[in-house]
């Protein structure tokens, strides 16, 4: 835990984050909308704002599905951006289980603990052949019939 706290406090002040999200056993860090939840409510409570940042610390106190769900309702509902720690006892132990989920960026810390991130606007880069002057030909309309 105290390696982490240098390298949370580094993501934080490099995003600056109005609006943050955190579960599980870590502590309230600087942001102007820090809200702490439950994992366990995460998964059942209704949907209400969207966060900046989320930061989540799996201790493995969720089964491996459980803990799943949660990481992808954190990145498709809650946040844009996710800090997921991987603790001692977490439910996720192989990176390729992470790597699945999004959570592409990983940094080994102290032991057994790794930080994995999760940033939409690194996920998928916008293909070259995405835009008008591939697909959108108006001269060609009359000439071909699709």
């Amino acid at each position: 835990m105290d390696a982490l706290q240098p390298i949370l406090r580094r993501e934080l002040t490099a995003a600056a984050p109005p609006r943050l999200l955190i579960g599980g056993p870590l502590q309230p860090l600087a942001g102007a909308d820090d809200r702490c939840c439950d994992p366990e409510a995460a998964l059942t409570e209704p949907f209400t704002r969207r966060y900046d940042l989320g930061v989540f610390w799996d201790e493995g106190r969720l089964a491996p599905g459980e803990t799943r769900r949660l990481l992808a309702r954190l990145r498709d509902l809650y946040c844009a951006r996710v800090l997921a720690v991987a603790g001692p006892g977490a439910a996720l132990v192989d990176a390729n289980e992470w790597r699945a989920l999004g959570y592409a960026r990983e940094t080994r810390l102290a032991g057994e603990t790794a930080l994995y991130v999760f940033d939409v606007r690194h996920y998928k880069p916008v293909p070259d052949w995405f835009n008008p002057k591939n697909w959108a030909h108006p001269e060609l309309w009359d000439k071909y019939r699709w």
